[in-house]
């Protein structure tokens, strides 16, 4: 597993490098380039490097989560507020690809127990996800409260209207680097680790990240958490800005 780990990460690291050092060979060793070609190339070159960037943030925050490096202060939150936090941070994202994005939380609060950095990344991450792979005219991405028959958990839903994961891949959805359904080529590329980081941030959280109803109408994933009872902290106690 080591040695697959390793072999994707190579693989992974060497296309935004290779695409750098072409264009920068060609800047500094060939004959200079006309302005609108050479502002072309340099936009590549900063694009590829953003690529490169996010990339090894997320290994390194999928390696420190596996090794449990992470210190984990849970407290009772508003899952609304950590909610809405994510979906702001979404906004212009859901304006871009012109996608609705639809609070349909309950007005009451709903308090589980969550670290709200975590809780928001991996919102972030889902979100995201839903805004990425609509469909249609009617393009919606949404968060929800799901019922549940146990007392002593919150389900929240993040879905969209999407094509829906290919039965072939839903066994693989949450793994390292498995992202033939959340890339798209019309879409920004990630990283491939956003599902996988995601579910690990849910596990040290007490809850878990699991893929909900999946078809031609959309797609649902489910994070479950621990219900809290005692009183929620304010929000800039739990998530920062």
């Amino acid at each position: 597993m080591k040695d697959d780990f390793l072999s994707s990460v190579s693989h992974e690291l060497r296309t935004p490098m290779t695409s750098i050092r072409s264009f920068a060979e060609i800047l500094t060793d060939g004959p200079p380039p006309d302005p609108e070609e050479a502002r072309r190339f340099l936009e590549i070159i900063h694009h590829e490097s953003q690529r490169l960037t996010r990339l090894l943030d997320d290994i390194l925050d999928l390696s420190r989560l596996e090794a449990s490096e992470v210190n984990w202060d849970l407290k009772p939150l508003d899952c609304r507020d950590v909610v809405e936090a994510a979906m702001e941070t979404m906004r212009g994202l859901a304006e871009q690809q012109g996608v609705v994005l639809e609070n349909r939380l309950a007005r009451a609060p709903v308090l589980v127990m969550a670290e709200g950095d975590r809780l928001k990344q991996v919102f972030v991450n889902l979100i995201s996800n839903a805004i990425n792979h609509n469909s249609g005219t009617d393009q919606r991405a949404w968060v929800s409260l799901a019922r549940t028959e146990r007392p002593d958990e919150v389900v929240i839903e993040v879905g969209d209207n999407g094509p829906g994961i290919p039965q072939a891949e839903r066994d693989v959805i949450f793994s390292k680097f498995s992202r033939s359904w959340t890339q798209r080529p019309d879409r920004a590329a990630g990283t491939g680790l956003g599902l996988a980081i995601s579910r690990q941030i849910m596990a040290h959280m007490g809850g878990n990240l699991r893929l909900g109803e999946t078809g031609e109408t959309g797609t649902i994933f489910a994070v479950v958490l621990r219900r809290a009872e005692r009183q929620a902290e304010p929000l800039a106690a739990q998530v920062a800005e």
